[in-house]
């Protein structure tokens, strides 16, 4: 990481070990984890956030695409790894090599995967998932029990597991998430009435592990929870977890604004009195909503002021007025907490109009990842002392 940092994420992996703790308390014993670090991790980093759970005994863990997996394989990542998104044609070969395990969405892939494991002289780790009712991927239910039985047939296949995924984010209204689990349940008395039994079923993501619809499976695969956030999207319910990420940008300049001046794209905001203007070098390319134009807030010097003007692709401005000692330099946060405020991914979101899960997980390439391994809880920023302590901590981290 450049000493350099204008915009960064602070990940507190002792806030994913917590996490991960509370959501093993969460599964019946015996019951496996398989942790979720698609989406670079929901952008916490996959590779360094990889590396932590396997210090914690995470001994698999679920990617969405072959590139994604290759990057773990590529960070020293030799644990297993579950595709669980589509592979293409041209990808199996690369799959099979890398000893991933790839998720069987239709029959053709079967014959793909065979064929590559014969000519590699490989055994391929494979799960079938079924489409219950969320209609993305997986196998349809009409033609599930015949690939499980191709499946389980071919001799270059490992037929590991069964799984699908519940289309339904509460764990309150569970109306058709039972109608799912049912229709799961259903075909996996067909299978076995085939003589076809998987050793491993999975169901759960985050948000169902916070319900009673996990029972009788081997493995539970938690996403966003490990980071924290909450799975369904609840600002204050208190879920026993952490956030582990923050986000922090440095003023980039300071300008005195009289009363009437505009600011932004399209004048979509003027000064109703003198103030003074923060601006951060952060925009919607970096992953802050230009949906929140207006609408959110920062936290300088232990000071709530607000975002003002139009969101642009690289920076955002901040009436910082009632902050009269605001320098360039000082450090913003944007999700986190200092002094006695405190900004959550979810409430970003609500205002965004849109779910936490897309807050962390856009944060772009230009936004640096600073990591950390807090064996006590956070403590809170003191209101003025967060530029020098931040900047100094980004400075090590390099």
């Amino acid at each position: 990481m450049s000493t350099h940092a204008r915009t960064w994420a602070e990940v507190d992996l002792s806030a994913i070990s917590r996490n991960l703790r509370t959501l093993r308390d969460r599964v019946p014993d015996g019951t496996r984890i398989l942790a979720v670090v698609k989406a670079n991790a929901y952008g916490h980093g996959a590779v360094p956030v990889a590396r932590h759970l396997l210090g914690e005994g995470m001994d698999r863990f679920g990617v969405n695409d072959l590139g994604e997996a290759v990057e773990l394989r590529e960070g020293g990542i030799e644990a297993p790894v579950l595709l669980l998104g589509a592979i293409f044609p041209e990808e199996v070969e690369e799959a099979v090599a890398r000893e991933l395990i790839v998720s069987v969405h239709d029959a053709d892939t079967v014959e793909r995967l065979e064929a590559e494991g014969a000519r590699q002289h490989r055994t391929v780790t494979v799960h079938l998932k079924v489409d219950t009712g969320l209609g993305r991927l997986g196998v349809p239910l009409a033609a599930a029990r015949a690939v499980a039985r191709r499946i389980a047939a071919a001799p270059h296949l490992r037929f590991e597991g069964v799984y699908t995924h519940f289309s339904s984010s509460s764990p309150y209204d569970l109306t058709f998430t039972r109608v799912q689990h049912r229709r799961f349940e259903d075909l996996l008395r067909e299978l076995a009435d085939d003589g076809v039994r998987p050793p491993v079923r999975h169901v759960a993501n985050s948000a169902s592990i916070f319900s009673a619809l996990r029972a009788g499976c081997e493995w539970v695969r938690p996403g966003i929870a490990l980071y924290g956030l909450n799975p369904v999207g609840a600002v204050g319910q208190d879920l026993g977890l952490r956030p582990a990420l923050s986000l922090r940008s440095r003023v980039a300049a300071v300008r005195d604004l009289a009363a009437g001046a505009p600011v932004g794209y399209n004048q979509r905001w003027f000064a109703q009195a003198p103030t003074r203007l923060a601006t951060l070098p952060i925009g919607y390319h970096d992953g802050f909503p230009f949906a929140l134009s207006g609408t959110a807030y920062a936290l300088v010097r232990g000071r709530k002021v607000p975002v003002v003007g139009a969101i642009s692709m690289d920076c955002i401005t901040l009436d910082a007025g009632i902050v009269p000692d605001v320098r360039v330099g000082d450090v913003a946060t944007l999700i986190g907490s200092e002094g006695a405020h405190e900004l959550p991914a979810e409430a970003l979101a609500q205002v965004a109009r849109t779910i936490p899960y897309q807050i962390t997980s856009c944060l772009g390439r230009r936004v640096q990842r600073v990591y950390s391994n807090r064996e006590e809880p956070a403590v809170p920023l003191a209101a003025g002392a967060a530029s020098a302590a931040i900047a100094a901590a980004v400075a090590r981290s390099a």
